[in-house]
């Protein structure tokens, strides 16, 4: 009885972490019973009230065209602050070397600008968002472990916003 209470807790100690990191990467799913004024809230209401996709979801071309981004709303996006969809300070630091999950985004503004030829700073921030599996830095899993669907979650205007935030960490 005690090994088996010892490996139960092994499993669950090794479990932890990896529930932790999901839990901030993937969009929360919220469950509710069903109420009788739940039939009489227009269907739009409902979708926006459960995190389903945006009307205008960015998609991964990435000749779309993004509206102008706003880096005040991007900082909140980024560190979960604005509707809590897109936490990327779970994964991803903004100081000099500080590697949580992903790489750190010091300096990313500059940097991305240099990461990959014949691309500007805001294409490399951007496919690497929608995209991630095309940018992978030397030394992270390949294929990435960031989620692949921020295409489908992400409205032009939160991923606009979102590349101002980076562009600005110089």
């Amino acid at each position: 009885m005690l090994a088996s209470s010892t490996r139960t807790r092994s499993c669950v100690a090794a479990l932890l972490p990896a529930t932790l990191l999901l839990s901030a990467c993937v969009p929360k799913i919220k469950f509710s019973q069903p109420t009788p004024e739940a039939n009489s809230v227009p269907a739009a209401t409902l979708a926006s009230a459960t995190d389903v996709a945006p009307a205008d979801p960015v998609g991964t071309d990435l000749d779309v065209q993004l509206p102008a981004g706003d880096p005040a709303r991007g900082e909140r996006l980024f560190f979960g602050r604005e509707n809590g969809k897109f936490p990327c300070s779970a994964c991803h630091s903004l100081e000099r070397d500080q590697v949580l999950v992903g790489p750190s985004l010091y300096g990313i503004g500059t940097a991305a600008a240099t990461r990959a030829a014949g691309y500007s700073a805001e294409q490399f921030i951007h496919e690497s968002i929608v995209l991630p599996d095309a940018h992978v830095l030397e030394g992270f899993a390949r294929p990435s472990i960031m989620p692949g669907t921020f295409g489908q979650q992400m409205s032009k205007q939160d991923l606009a916003d979102l590349i101002a935030f980076l562009m600005a960490q110089e």
